[in-house]
């Protein structure tokens, strides 16, 4: 949605939510609480702009308000005290960190399950993340845990590369699902990241099955559900595996489902993740900061002249972050330009 497409009165409280968001982190109160989660961080202001500039401006500073705006159905203060939840909650996981150490640095066991990939649109254009439900690993200490908060967090950063204004398809497949895959404090990590953290990126979600499998997932889910908010369950409908290829085309459909591609096949041929080039961090930083300062100065003011400039970029700047770090899986397979744009195109050459 672009804000042309806004009425006036949301506009109105984009350009307050965007004052209010500003006092937030210039307020004695955000600032001490990014202190304690980074007691080495000797200016929590910077701190705390540049976890906005992280979070904000690749997927563009007026859509990531705007999905917390949803979120809270357009209270501003409401959104504004989501948004500062979010980055407090960022530099306490350490997003930026374990971007720059790259897959690599997640937990192999993880990795290798092929609990989670992004493969394709759905017939309405929606990036699809598959959900391999079967192959999901429950946790069983509280260091395997922080494994999985970890390596989830990574996957839903790497998603904001494929994420457009319509949202994703997450996709549920229960194949192979059973009793050992079922971990209710797992479940409660990943409704709250999803929907506190990364707010209004699903668009809709399908959860594909039949039989035995669905019947206990339906058991599992009538009671995860109440950890959801009323918005994303009205997201979620369940189906056959026969009635996907009328949402999706087959080409984006897995071998598991009756379709084309082979995840683990897709991972094998994978180059494999090389030393990005390196860069002055910290001059990075700061054209980054100076860029943001510019942003903050008409935040406020919907019909400034160079805000559309702007915000192109802080987008660029965020990709010379993003290049600097080690490629994604979805980056090696050439799926991924250096611009940061998704050309499926190229999937059929994969």
């Amino acid at each position: 949605m672009s804000l042309a497409d806004l009425t006036q009165e949301k506009k109105t409280i984009l350009a307050e939510a965007w004052s209010l968001m500003q006092e937030q982190i210039a307020g004695q109160d955000l600032q001490k609480r990014f202190s304690e989660v980074a007691p080495d961080t000797s200016d929590a202001l910077e701190g705390l702009r540049y976890e906005l500039f992280d979070l904000a401006s690749f997927d563009d500073m007026d859509q990531t308000m705007l999905r917390f705006l949803r979120a809270r159905k357009f209270n501003k203060v409401e959104a504004c005290k989501m948004l500062g939840n979010a980055l407090i909650w960022r530099r306490k996981i350490g997003i930026r960190q374990m971007m720059a150490e790259g897959e690599e640095a997640l937990d192999k066991r993880l990795v290798d399950a092929g609990m989670y990939f992004i493969w394709g649109h759905d017939k309405e254009d929606r990036p699809i993340v598959y959900l391999n439900v079967g192959n999901f690993l429950p946790s069983n200490s509280q260091e395997e845990t922080v494994a999985f908060t970890r390596f989830l967090a990574y996957e839903m950063e790497t998603a904001r590369f494929f994420i457009g204004s319509k949202g994703v398809l997450a996709l549920g497949d229960l194949t192979g699902f059973g009793r050992k895959n079922i971990d209710m404090d797992l479940s409660k990590v990943f409704a709250d990241m999803f929907q506190n953290y990364y707010p209004e990126i699903l668009g809709k979600a399908v959860v594909i099955g039949s039989g035995l499998k669905m019947a206990l997932f339906e058991g599992v889910y009538n009671i995860a559900k109440f950890w959801l908010d009323p918005v994303v369950r009205n997201k979620i409908s369940f189906s056959k595996p026969k009635e996907l290829s009328k949402i999706i085309d087959t080409k984006f459909i897995p071998k598991s489902l009756d379709g084309t591609f082979d995840e683990h096949a897709l991972r094998a041929q994978a180059p494999a993740a090389t030393a990005p080039a390196s860069v002055d961090s910290a001059d990075l930083q700061r054209r980054q900061l100076a860029k943001l300062a510019e942003f903050e100065q008409v935040a406020a003011t919907l019909e400034a002249p160079q805000r559309d400039q702007i915000k192109r970029e802080l987008r660029s700047l965020w990709l010379e972050t993003a290049n600097s770090r080690p490629r994604n899986l979805y980056q090696r397979l050439g799926l991924i330009s250096e611009d940061g744009k998704v050309d499926w195109t190229r999937a059929q050459s994969v």
